[in-house]
């Protein structure tokens, strides 16, 4: 089955912005886009939250701290997020131009 890579927008509405055919996939495009945003703002703060998945959130800490001196916090999200989607690993970046 496909797994969506989610946006939210300035307006907080959810759209797809890619799509995978496998997790490994999908965590991919996810990267791709979140070193892109990471490169193209001066000033960046990133928190990157989930739910069973430690390794996969501290791997992802450490390709985006190559690409920004910011400090990347790993956080859980509620188990509550995680009975809709089961394992969860997500990516917030707040960039300034």
């Amino acid at each position: 089955h496909l797994l969506p890579v989610l946006t939210v927008d300035a307006d907080g509405k959810i759209a797809k912005l890619k799509t995978g055919f496998t997790a490994v996939l999908a965590r991919r495009k996810m990267m791709k886009v979140a070193l892109r945003l990471v490169k193209q703002y001066s000033k960046v703060s990133i928190w990157i939250g989930h739910l069973g998945m430690e390794s996969v959130a501290q791997n992802f800490a450490k390709q985006l701290q190559r690409y920004s001196t910011c400090v990347v916090e790993i956080v859980p999200v509620t188990a509550i997020i995680a009975a809709h989607t089961g394992p969860v690993v997500g990516i917030t970046i707040l960039g300034e131009p």
